[in-house]
């Protein structure tokens, strides 16, 4: 039984072949078990991994990919993260908002989960809350991401806090230079 997404040009002979009896109980059926053991755990790392490996112009599959992945092990934070990336590629941000709420849920530390969220938030168009969670972000990673501050800046700016925008855009553009320079110099 192969649980890949069916596609509408596919014969409805073959839909009818494969179609299960009623006593029988289809994968897709079965509700999650309790225990989540190494079988189920591996499988859902393949479906992330294939959503991960797809075209990002393909958010659809790359979504019903990590769909199945989340169905088989509802804690694997990383297809969270990544269902949240793909429905903001979609620009299906409150879907992100959730994905990446999860992903926090299941680690409160969760660089990517804040990163992500704060990104949606200032695409909904809150930014308070994107304030709120570029900050959790750097504070995770307060060196390798300089483009946190920069978009912590452009959120204070639109709320009108100028300092504050500066001070951001200011720490971005230093981190920049320090970043070019440290790896430049780890070419020597």
């Amino acid at each position: 039984f192969s649980t890949e997404p069916q596609f509408e040009d596919e014969p409805i002979k073959a839909a009818e072949e494969t179609k299960p009896k009623p006593q029988d109980k289809s994968r897709s059926q079965e509700k999650p078990k309790r225990s989540y053991g190494l079988g189920r755990n591996q499988e859902a790392k393949e479906w992330l991994n294939k959503g991960k490996a797809l075209d990002s112009v393909n958010y659809r599959l790359v979504i019903e990919y990590l769909n199945q992945a989340i169905e088989l092990d509802p804690f694997l934070e990383e297809a969270y993260i990544e269902r949240g990336k793909a429905n903001a590629g979609f620009s299906n941000y409150q879907q992100a908002i959730e994905d990446f709420n999860e992903a926090i849920k299941l680690n409160s530390k969760s660089f990517e989960g804040f990163r992500g969220r704060a990104i949606a938030y200032s695409e909904t168009g809150n930014p308070q809350q994107a304030i709120i969670d570029f900050s959790s972000a750097i504070e995770l990673e307060p060196v390798n991401y300089p483009e946190l501050y920069y978009l912590r800046g452009k959120a204070h700016e639109s709320l009108g806090n100028r300092a504050d925008s500066e001070e951001d855009i200011k720490a971005a553009n230093v981190l920049r230079i320090l970043n070019a320079e440290s790896s430049g110099s780890d070419k020597l």
